[in-house]
Formats: C-alpha cells, structure tokens, sequence
C-alpha cells in the first residue's frame, strides 16, 4: 500500500514440489499403518440440526460431542469416561474455543 508501482502476489511455490503423507499408527506408535495397524483415530460427525460436533472412536462408539452453550460458547457433553484413542481428545480440545478439561463441572454432561 502506498506504493502503487508495486503489485503483491499470493505466496506461492516457484517450482516444482511434492509432499509425503503416510498414514500412521493411530495409537501413537512410531510405525507405519499397514494391514494389520490402523490410522483410523476416530470419526468426526458435524450435526447441522442441532449445531453439534460429534467424535466417535475408531469402532464407531459415541466418544461425545460439543454443543453451542450461551455462557461458555462450546460445552462437552461426553457420552462415556474419557480412555480411548489419546489423539481423538487432543482434536476433541483443539476444536473448543474453551480448552475443555477447564469447563466446570457442571458443564460436562454424563
């Protein structure tokens, strides 16, 4: 701005590049995922009805969900005890604007 003989573009890559992804161990365990190991962590399941983000395990078991709250702007309700796939809670956190193990209690609905 303030310059207008100079044009900005968008950062970008001015050649050729490839990126590498492969699928992991979903337990944490550095090794590669292959028949007998799966990537799978969990499942996330946006509700449009109700506004709610739903987490299931790698089996398909409920995990719980977060849902719009007035004073707390997200709140978890959780569906069963916290054990599981460590990585599916780690995203279960990120995805709340509140980290959620600091919500009071009687914010968690069991």
């Amino acid at each position: 701005m303030g310059h207008p003989d100079l044009a900005a573009l968008r950062p970008r890559f001015t050649a050729p590049a490839r990126v590498l992804l492969r699928f992991a161990d979903a337990l944490g365990a550095p090794r590669d995922a292959d028949a007998g190991v799966s990537p799978v962590c969990g499942y996330l399941v946006p509700s449009s009805v109700d506004r709610t983000l739903e987490f299931f395990d790698d089996k398909g078991n409920g995990y719980g969900r977060l849902r719009p709250d007035p004073e707390t702007v997200t709140a978890w309700e959780e569906v069963r005890p916290k054990r599981g796939r460590p990585y599916l809670r780690t995203v279960a956190d990120d995805a709340s604007p509140n980290n959620l193990d600091s919500l009071p209690e009687c914010q968690h609905v069991r």
